[in-house]
């Protein structure tokens, strides 16, 4: 799990699974050429007519683009929003017209390249790099939807006469192409794809000048009938709910041209009255849904004299409005403004994204941005100096997005073009101090060692003693007082405020451990990338889709030098049972409700025995080095720190936080026990595990074997655990279809459900991918080994945090689980709650002690019996069982 070899593994596995010859690394210059990939041997294709083009509802330029015209000017390198290099399959003709997320790491771009004999065209991005799929199947993809990492589709046409309509999935090993039906007798396209989950996903298009609609039902696409108007088709779709889905268009048979939008409410598709501004044509292209009363559509309309304008349109619960219409023309005779996609991260960021037309073929990119009250036009860097197009837009979550289109290289012709709001750009940081060197995007300034460092002792942080004379002087508050010498002040609006000024040194070691009294963080980072260096420093890789809190411990620093100085951390851990723990450090404050705001950079994939990163620091500025857990509530017994750099930090004390650390949850009363017929040929009333085996089976959470026994004395496995303790415990939600948190319990798996709903409650982990057999897949998920035998040690620790035990121990009731030993803690709880014990002293290899301490076997795999007494005292201790004779 260390950092560089590691991901290489990872990556090489990724590359052997999608055959790709080529790979484009992301770094800060020119696009290379990309020769287009070889074939996976495993991609099922299906061969296509040859025919005709792509469909086209818009005025579109010649092939050929101007290429005299003044150079436009040249973006700067990094605004709100990033060009991404990107790869492409062929010379010439490659077009993105599609993307969707998975998570941050798993992104789809979907589109054709190799006009007139369109080919779909896959990209992917996986954390760190985008990759190029290709397929001999003909055709192009409009559009592309994400459920799973194994679980997306993209949906196009294939051209002829007719065109037929073209859906591809991909498994997480291949695209294929999957039948999909067509209507009437002229050609059917889709343009649009969405999905609520595996066996619900819909499809929109044009079928015979009709719109068309196709749903996916988990077995077979078929369709769904439309209200008929001539000559009529839609572009997107999106879901905002149950029985709550949107697709928009337009219906064109005579002039004006207006805009379509039709609503399924879980019976038929009915059209909903939409606004249409332009007295010709009024079409949208593009929609997307917050909230069932909080839905945006994009497109564009025109009136004869000025051309064409943005428009978009909001949907508030109740009715359509026009929110927004936008002309960058510069003339009546421009072509204007064309909006294409797009996505929300939430109510107060949503993104649209397109064209604009600025003479009679060249275009420049648009995004614009909602933040809650208004539309605004951002930066956008065009690659090309003559075409640059926009298709689609997806938010990943609030702070990063991506978008996708084409852009015209005189060399090469059209190339895919992706670009990117990220939190190293697009996320706006805290003003630095008056005269302070920002921290800049270029190439990070490293020490000198000729920086002149302050003189004496350095002061300490608040609550930690220091000769008085040192100390800076502190306000009634607590704040230091700010004077010509003192470090600038900085901005108070952050979640863990400066109150020292520390200074920093080469080689000072901290010891410290994750406990539960220290206060939590929402998430985690997502951890698959290397670890960050001053050399090569990076965005913030954004947030794993969960919000468990996990301990952290945050120690604060400066940079007292006159200069950008470069600070190592080298963490070294001494967890117990393989866990792992993470570290990353933030400039000037550390806000644990948002792990990307200040972010400087992290440590990597984790720790498990010692790992080391480092960043750059602007002079005088204040960074805070945060150690946490990666699965919530494991804690770390020990770990220790060290911080090197041009100076002597002294580190403040992690404050500890009275919030308690295991989300409050309500324990199942004890259901009724009636009398029931249960029996089993091995169990009568003197079996020590009887009153638990009959009371949990009565109730339904366990059973015995089809020749009527129940074999107390089996062993029991990790997977039937989690099924007993989430049944035991009254754990039943039903929403965690789409979630995988091991990589070994798939979807649909016979424990998966039960693993998931005790994992979400950081209530079991897993083991480090890497091992033996257990190589690490794309997303570097860890291995829960659901038909390994669960030990004594191991239920100990799963029962005692399901039933939300917080004890802190303070004895050793057994003589073989000491304090120092990994289960120590969670063996400990359940016998000071009567619900485990032990073996009495003197069997063979089990001496008695001076204290004649019972043994616990905590290695020893742990029987159905056993395991039944466990959870039966740990959730129904008064239970009783009444069983019919």
């Amino acid at each position: 799990m260390r950092n560089r070899r590691r991901y290489l593994y990872r990556l090489a596995i990724i590359l052997a699974l999608l055959g790709v010859g080529s790979l484009l690394l992301l770094v800060g210059g020119g696009e290379p050429s990309m020769a287009a990939p070889p074939l996976p041997s495993n991609f099922t294709v299906t061969p296509g007519p040859s025919g005709t083009p792509r469909p086209s509802n818009t005025p579109r330029p010649s092939s050929t683009p101007t290429r005299t015209r003044t150079p436009l000017p040249t973006p700067l390198p990094c605004g709100d929003w990033r060009h991404f290099p990107s790869p492409n399959a062929s010379s010439q003709n490659n077009h993105l017209r599609g993307v969707a997320v998975v998570s941050p790491n798993d992104v789809w771009a979907v589109g054709d390249h190799s006009y007139p004999e369109m080919h779909p065209l896959f990209e992917h991005w996986n954390g760190s790099t985008w990759t190029v799929m290709t397929t001999t199947v003909l055709g192009t993809l409009e559009a592309v939807t994400a459920i799973a990492p194994d679980d997306v589709w993209a949906v196009g046409y294939n051209p002829g006469s007719p065109g037929h309509t073209l859906t591809m999935h991909w498994d997480g090993v291949t695209w294929e192409t999957v039948p999909s039906p067509n209507v009437g007798t002229s050609s059917s396209y889709l343009f649009g794809v969405a999905a609520a989950g595996p066996d619900d996903v819909w499809a929109v298009g044009m079928g015979s000048s009709q719109a068309l609609a196709i749903h996916w039902d988990g077995t077979a696409w078929s369709v769904v009938p439309t209200p008929t108007y001539d000559s009529a088709q839609l572009q997107a779709v999106t879901i905002a709910g149950p029985n709550d889905v949107w697709a928009v268009g337009r219906q064109s048979t005579y002039l004006p041209y207006t805009s379509l939008t039709l609503h399924w409410d879980g019976t038929s598709w009915t059209r909903v009255a939409s606004p249409n501004p332009g007295s010709q044509r009024n079409e949208l292209s593009a929609v997307t849904a917050i909230a069932p009363d909080d839905v945006w559509a994009v497109g564009w309309w025109t009136d004869a004299a000025i051309g064409y304008n943005g428009l978009i349109l909001h949907w508030d619960g109740t009715q359509w409005e026009v929110a927004y219409g936008l002309n960058q023309g510069n003339s009546p005779n421009t072509y204007g403004v064309y909006l294409e996609g797009v996505s929300g991260a939430s109510a107060n960021e949503v993104w649209a994204v397109g064209r604009n037309y600025v003479s009679s073929s060249d275009t420049l990119l648009v995004i614009l941005r909602w933040d809650g009250n208004e539309w605004t036009q951002v930066n956008a860097p065009n690659p090309s100096l003559t075409i640059n197009r926009l298709w689609a837009v997806a938010a990943v979550a609030p702070g990063e997005a991506w978008a996708v289109g084409t852009h015209y290289q005189s060399a090469g012709g059209y190339m895919s073009l992706i670009e990117r709001y990220g939190p190293g750009c697009g996320t706006p940081t805290p003003a630095l101090p008056t005269n302070t060197p920002a921290s800049g995007t270029g190439t990070p300034i490293p020490a000198t060692g000729t920086a002149v460092l302050p003189t004496g002792t350095p002061a300490l942080p608040t609550g930690t003693a220091a000769p008085a004379t040192e100390t800076p002087p502190v306000a009634e508050t607590g704040t230091p007082v700010s004077d010509e010498t003192s470090t600038p002040t900085l901005p108070t609006n952050t979640s863990v405020p400066v109150t020292a000024t520390p200074i920093a040194c080469a080689g000072l070691t901290i010891t410290g451990a994750l406990t539960l009294n220290d206060p939590t963080q929402a998430g985690r980072l997502n951890t698959l990338l290397d670890a960050s260096t001053c050399e090569t420093p990076r965005d913030c890789p954004g947030v794993i889709d969960d919000i468990v809190p996990r301990h952290y411990d945050a120690y604060t620093f400066v940079n007292t030098s006159d200069a950008p100085a470069c600070f190592t951390v080298d963490v070294e851990a001494a967890c117990l049972d393989e866990i792992l723990i993470h570290s990353s450090a933030y400039l000037g404050t550390f806000d644990p409700q948002n792990l990307c705001r200040n972010y400087l950079a992290d440590v990597g994939p984790g720790i498990l025995i010692d790992s080391q990163y480092s960043f750059t620091v602007p002079a005088g500025m204040n960074f805070v080095v945060v150690v946490n857990e990666l699965a919530p509530n494991l804690l770390c017994p020990n770990y220790t720190l060290t911080v090197s750099g041009p100076a002597c930090p002294v580190p403040s004390t992690p404050a500890p936080s009275s919030t308690p650390i295991l989300p409050t949850i309500t324990v199942p009363p004890l259901p009724t026990v009636e009398a029931c017929d249960t029996h089993f040929s091995d169990m009568s009333a003197s079996n020590t595990f009887y009153n638990p085996v009959m009371c949990l089976s009565c109730m339904g959470m366990m059973s015995g074997y089809a020749d009527g026994t129940f074999r107390p004395s089996n062993e029991v496995t990790r997977g039937q655990l989690a099924k007993l303790v989430s049944n035991t415990a009254g754990f039943n939600e039903t929403n965690l279809i789409n979630r995988q948190s091991f990589e070994d319990v798939q979807v649909g798996s016979v424990f998966y459900m039960y693993v998931e709903r005790v994992a979400s409650r950081g209530i079991i982990s897993g083991y480090p991918c890497g091992g033996r057999d257990e190589p690490c897949g794309s997303e570097n998920k860890p291995y829960f080994r659901p038909n390994a035998n669960a030990t004594r040690g191991q239920i100990s620790k799963i029962v005692s945090n399901a039933a939300r035990l917080s004890d802190t121990p303070s004895s050793q009731t057994f003589e073989d689980v000491p304090p120092s030993h990994a289960f120590y803690t969670w063996i400990e709880r359940l016998a000071k709650h009567g619900m485990m014990g032990g073996y009495a002293c003197g069997s063979a290899g089990e001496p008695c002690g001076a204290a004649n301490k019972p043994y616990f076997r905590p290695n020893s795999n742990a029987t159905r019996g056993q395991v039944s007494k466990i959870v039966g005292n740990g959730f129904y201790p008064e239970c009783n069982p009444i069983i019919r004779p």
